[in-house]
């Protein structure tokens, strides 16, 4: 390789890396995804169940107080779902329309090939 061919590759390739950075494209740095969890509180393990008559009135106490922070929980997690399905619908329509653009356009594309082999 010549002196000049070997400066014309090297000012080639400085062009490459300086063009974007001089244009203002820089790539931007990638935003980190948050991934949403549900903030609600379990309740723990259900009670044992106690058979002794002695017992039975704060079993029943216990089961109650479970049974309704359970119904609670899971109160907050269908709320959570419902909220993270709301916020996601714009963006499941937007993906199906581009989807429906692309099958659009490879449709168009596929009939002038087949019409170029006729």
């Amino acid at each position: 390789m010549t002196p000049a061919l070997r400066l014309s590759a090297a000012l080639f390739a400085v062009a490459l890396v300086v063009s974007p950075i001089a244009s203002g494209q820089a790539a931007a740095p990638a935003a980190p995804t948050v991934t949403p969890a549900p903030n609600c509180e379990k309740p723990g393990d259900p009670p044992a169940l106690d058979a002794t008559n002695l017992g039975k009135a704060a079993a029943a106490q216990r089961q109650t107080k479970w049974t309704t922070g359970m119904r609670a929980y899971l109160d907050c997690i269908k709320a959570f779902v419902a909220e993270q399905q709301a916020a996601a619908g714009p963006h499941i329509r937007a993906s199906n329309a581009g989807i429906e653009e692309f099958n659009k356009a490879m449709k168009t594309y596929n009939d002038y090939v087949e019409l170029l082999q006729q």
